[in-house]
C-alpha cells in the first residue's frame, strides 16, 4: 500500500547521508551536565534541547 512513498522516503534519507546531513543521536550513559559519558568516554556537552 505504502510501496512507493517508502521508496522515495528511503532515496531521501539515502541522499541526505550521502551529502553527510543524517543525524545520529547519541545516548547518554550518565544525566546532562556539562561533562557527559557517551560511547565509554566522557565528553563536553555542547546540545540544547531538542524537543520542539
Amino acid at each position: 500500500m505504502y510501496g512507493s512513498v517508502r521508496e522515495q522516503l528511503q532515496a531521501t534519507i539515502e541522499e541526505i547521508r550521502d551529502a553527510g546531513l543524517y543525524k545520529k543521536e547519541r545516548e547518554l550513559a550518565s544525566p546532562q551536565a556539562a561533562q557527559v559519558s557517551s560511547g565509554g568516554q566522557r565528553v563536553l556537552n555542547f546540545c540544547a534541547n531538542n524537543y520542539l
